[in-house]
């Protein structure tokens, strides 16, 4: 209904959009043994490697079913104070502090687990060897909380003894970790005022 020189001009227009590439270091990682009360942590670098955006959604701790926890930067002893940014611009990268932090009495000192998860927008892309190739990416942490305690068992003192020359009179001091975790004996000595120094008691 045109005609042959009478037709409709349509303008068209469009933005190339880079693809995003998340790179995540480590994606995992084993805080070891962690005394009761101290503090472990470990800082993880969230980088984006591609030319677009890369979009950091929805990050926290799940459970087993791949739900978020209702604290989202609290798993147990796990946490991490500082939230990520919502997005990065291509070479832009961020370190990210996540912790470990036991408390109260531990008995049995269990192993403890959790999952991190961060939803990307970053998709497949098989050209790219190194692709994490997942748009949901979860770290997996560990650790294990200790808290050893010791104990002493001393018969008592030697009485009256007669030592003489080369004799040697034993008595046992048993110490006993009753605690959870190793404990580590520092240093031995033998206290008496009595003794000068480089003398024999």
């Amino acid at each position: 209904s045109y005609g042959a020189e009478n037709y409709p001009v349509l303008s068209l227009s469009g933005r190339t959009q880079g693809r995003s590439e998340i790179n995540v270091t480590p994606l995992s990682h084993d805080f070891g043994e962690v005394m009761v009360g101290d503090l472990g942590a470990q800082t993880f670098n969230i980088s984006n490697t591609g030319t677009g955006l890369l979009t950091l959604d929805e990050v926290c701790f799940v459970d087993g079913d791949g739900v978020c926890l209702s604290v989202a930067n609290v798993s147990g002893f796990f946490s991490y104070a500082v939230a990520l940014p919502e997005s990065l611009e291509p070479g832009a990268s961020v370190d990210w502090v996540v912790q470990y932090v036991p408390t109260g009495s531990q008995e049995g000192a269990p192993l403890e687990t959790a999952t991190l998860r961060i939803n990307t927008n970053d998709e497949q892309n098989p050209s790219i060897s190194t692709d994490i190739d997942e748009t949901e990416v979860n770290i997996a942490l560990q650790g294990k909380a200790i808290n050893p305690d010791s104990s002493l068992n001393w018969p008592g003192d030697f009485g009256s003894t007669l030592v003489y020359r080369q004799t040697w009179v034993y008595q046992t001091l048993t110490v006993t970790n009753d605690g959870t975790g190793d404990l580590i004996i520092n240093n031995i000595e033998l206290v008496d005022s009595s003794v000068g120094a480089g003398e024999d008691p």
